[in-house]
C-alpha cells in the first residue's frame, strides 16, 4: 500500500465514528478471552441500568446527539421520574426533547408502548415525521438503526423499534379508547379536556410488561407508568392544569418522583435559538397577554379584570365558522348553499373602523353574528370575524357591502365617530365591486336623524345602526356585554387549536393538503376569536363620574373588542323590540352595584 500516502485501515478510520455498525467489533474469541461470556452479560445489565437512569448520557454517547445543557438536565430528570411537568415558551426546543426522551425509552425498554397525544393530530403528528423521522434519524444513524418502520399518514402515526417498542400517535378525544401505554406524553396538554385526560387518556397506563418481569425473582421490580405534560403557559383559571402545576412541585420538593420545570424565551435567546431582534419583533405585533403566556412563560392570572378569562372559557362551544365567498366561489357563480339563513335568525354585521396602517396602529374589524330565535331570548352565535389593517374609506365600503351581500345581512352596526364617517357616506351612494362587477345599492341609518341625513339617496334602504358612543352608552354597553356572557347568551369560536382538528374531520378542502396559506384562511375567525378574548382580559377598567370606562394597556388593542360591544348591544335592542314577553323600560346598568 506504499502508492497511498493516505491510507488507513477500517478498523482504525471507523474506531470513533456515530455509526456502532461501523465501528470495529470484538470477536467471539476475544471476548471469551478477555471478559467470559457471563461477566460480559453481567456489565451489559449494567451498562443499560446506568443508561436507563442517565438518559442524557445515553442521547449524547449512544445516539451521538449534540444537546444543550438545559436539554440534558431535562433528560436526565425525565428518565427519573413517574410524572413530569414541563411548561416552557415557544421556540425553545419542546418537540425535539420529547422525541428524544420517547426514543430513548424505547429503545432501552423493548416493548415499551408510548402514547404521545395532543389535541390535534396534526400537532401529535409533527413529533413523528418533523422530529424523529426527518431530524433526529438523519442525526443519529444509531436511532435510524434501532427502528424498523415509520408509519405517517392520515389515519396512522407509529414507530416500530426492532426490539418491540412503539411509540404511537393519539388524538385526545372521547373516540381514542381502547388503547394501552406504558407511557403517556401530553403534548400542549393545557388543551386537552380535563374529562378526556382523565377518562380516556389516563386509563391507557399499564405497567411495561417485560417478558423477564414475568420471572418470580423479578416480581418485586414491577415498572411504575409514566406520565409527561408539556405545554406553554396558560391562564390560572384553567384549573386543573394550574393545579398539576403547583402539585408537581410540591410533590418534587418532598422527594416523591415527580418533576417540574420551566423556561421562557431568555434560555432559547441565550442558545441561539431565537435571537434578540426576533423576540422584539415579536413582542411589537403582540398584544401583553399574548406574548407573556407564550413567550414569557407566565401563567396569567385574570382576576380583577372586569372581563375574566373564565366568562368566555364555557361560552367556546361554537365549532363551525360562516365564511363569506371564497375567490373560486365568487368565479364560479353559483349559488352557495352553505350561506343559507335559516328562518327567524337575524344576522347582523358590527364593524369597528380604522384607517391608519402600521402594525402601531388600530385594526379595522368586521363581526358577524346570528341571533338564535330561543323562549324569550335570542341566542348569539357570533361565527365570523376579519380583520384589516390601513385599507381606505372605499376599500372598506366594498368589503362591507360585499359582506352584506354574501351574507345576508339584516342590520349592519357602524362605527359613525369621525373615522366611520367617510365610509358612511360612501355606503350612501351607488357602489361597483371591482372583483364582481355588481352595483351594491346604497343603504343608510336608521337610528339618528343627522346620519340618515347624510345619504342622499331617495329611498335607500335604511338598515345600518350608527353608533356613536358617548360615556354612558359605553358604560351601559360594557355592562351588557358581561351580563350576556354570564346569562349564557352568547356562543363564540372555539380555540384555534380545537378548529384544526374539527376542520381536518369535516372540511374535504382543509383537509385535502391544501396550501398553509388557505389553510389559515379557515383558522382566522378562530384565532380572531381568541385575539378578542384577550383584549378584553387586559383592558383596564376604572369608574368615571360613577360611569365604567375601558381603555388598552401599553401596546394593547381594544378593535375587536368594539366590534363585539357593538354587536351585542344592538343585538340586545333587537331582542328587547322582538320578543314577546319583553320587560317594562330599564338601564342595562341596573343589573350591577358597584
Amino acid at each position: 500500500m506504499a502508492s497511498y500516502n493516505n491510507f488507513e485501515r477500517d478498523n482504525i478510520k471507523n474506531a470513533n465514528i456515530a455509526d456502532q455498525t461501523k465501528r470495529p467489533q470484538m470477536t467471539n474469541k476475544q471476548m471469551e478471552s478477555t471478559v467470559g461470556k457471563d461477566k460480559f452479560k453481567e456489565q451489559f445489565k449494567k451498562w443499560i441500568t446506568f443508561f436507563k437512569l442517565n438518559l442524557d448520557i445515553f442521547a449524547v454517547w449512544y445516539l451521538q446527539l449534540d444537546l444543550f445543557l438545559y436539554q440534558k438536565i431535562v433528560l436526565h430528570f425525565m428518565g427519573k421520574s413517574n410524572l413530569a411537568v414541563i411548561i416552557a415558551s415557544r421556540g425553545i426546543s419542546k418537540s425535539f426533547m420529547i422525541a428524544i426522551y420517547a426514543c430513548c425509552k424505547a429503545i432501552l425498554e423493548p416493548n415499551s408502548i408510548i402514547c404521545i397525544a395532543s389535541a390535534t393530530r396534526n400537532q401529535a403528528m409533527l413529533i413523528l415525521k418533523e422530529k424523529i423521522q426527518n431530524e433526529l434519524c438523519n442525526m443519529s444513524p444509531n436511532l435510524a438503526r434501532e427502528i424498523k418502520t415509520i408509519k405517517v399518514s392520515q389515519n396512522d402515526g407509529i414507530v416500530e423499534f426492532h426490539n418491540g417498542s412503539r411509540i404511537l400517535i393519539v388524538t385526545a378525544s372521547q373516540n381514542s379508547r381502547g388503547f394501552r401505554s406504558n407511557i403517556n406524553i401530553y403534548e400542549e396538554s393545557r388543551m386537552i379536556d380535563e374529562e378526556v385526560l382523565n377518562s380516556v387518556l389516563s386509563p391507557f397506563l399499564i405497567s411495561r410488561q417485560a417478558p423477564y418481569l414475568k420471572k418470580p425473582e423479578y416480581a418485586k421490580y414491577k415498572q411504575e407508568p409514566v406520565e409527561i405534560y408539556i405545554s406553554s403557559a396558560w391562564f390560572k383559571s384553567l384549573e386543573w392544569f394550574w393545579n398539576l402545576i403547583k402539585n408537581t412541585g410540591e410533590n418534587m420538593i418532598n422527594g416523591d418522583d415527580s418533576m417540574l420545570v420551566a423556561f421562557d424565551y431568555h434560555l432559547a435567546v441565550h442558545h441561539g435559538l431565537k435571537t434578540a431582534k426576533q423576540m422584539e419583533k415579536e413582542k411589537e405585533k403582540s398584544d401583553d397577554i399574548s406574548f407573556a403566556i407564550e413567550y414569557e412563560n407566565v401563567m396569567y392570572d385574570s382576576e380583577g379584570s372586569f372581563f375574566t378569562y373564565d366568562l368566555f372559557k364555557n361560552a367556546r362551544t361554537l365549532k363551525k365558522a360562516i365564511y363569506p365567498l371564497f375567490p373560486e366561489e365568487i368565479a364560479s357563480n353559483k349559488k352557495i348553499t352553505r350561506l343559507n339563513k335559516k328562518e327567524g335568525v337575524i344576522r347582523i354585521l358590527s364593524c369597528d373602523i380604522a384607517m391608519s396602517s402600521g402594525s402601531a396602529n388600530d385594526n379595522s374589524i368586521y363581526t358577524m353574528a346570528e341571533l338564535i330565535p330561543m323562549k324569550g331570548y335570542y341566542l348569539r352565535r357570533i361565527s365570523y370575524m376579519e380583520s384589516h389593517n390601513g385599507k381606505t374609506a372605499m376599500e372598506q365600503s366594498l368589503r362591507i357591502r360585499r359582506l352584506i351581500k354574501e351574507f345576508d345581512i339584516d342590520v349592519c352596526v357602524l362605527d359613525c365617530m369621525t373615522i366611520g364617517l367617510p365610509v358612511l357616506d360612501l355606503l350612501g351612494t351607488p357602489l361597483i365591486d371591482d372583483q364582481t362587477g355588481e352595483e351594491y345599492n346604497p343603504i343608510c341609518a336608521y337610528n339618528d336623524e343627522d346620519l340618515k341625513a347624510r345619504c342622499r339617496v331617495q329611498n335607500a334602504n335604511s338598515m345600518i345602526f350608527g353608533m356613536k358612543a358617548s360615556l354612558q352608552l359605553n358604560s351601559d354597553m360594557i355592562v351588557e356585554m358581561k351580563n350576556l356572557f354570564q346569562q349564557n347568551k352568547v356562543e363564540i369560536l372555539i380555540s384555534e387549536n380545537d378548529a384544526e382538528n374539527f376542520l381536518a374531520n369535516t372540511n374535504k378542502l382543509y383537509r385535502d393538503n391544501i396550501s398553509g396559506e388557505n389553510k389559515a384562511i379557515y383558522e382566522l375567525p378562530y384565532l380572531n376569536t381568541s385575539l378578542y378574548i384577550h383584549e378584553c382580559i387586559q383592558l383596564e377598567t376604572e369608574l368615571k363620574q360613577g360611569k365604567i370606562t375601558v381603555k388598552e394597556k401599553r401596546s394593547g388593542r381594544k378593535d375587536r373588542f368594539s366590534s363585539v360591544l357593538y354587536l351585542l348591544w344592538v343585538s340586545s335592542l333587537i331582542e328587547k323590540e322582538n320578543m314577546s314577553d319583553k320587560e317594562d323600560d330599564y338601564s342595562m346598568s341596573d343589573y350591577f352595584i358597584f
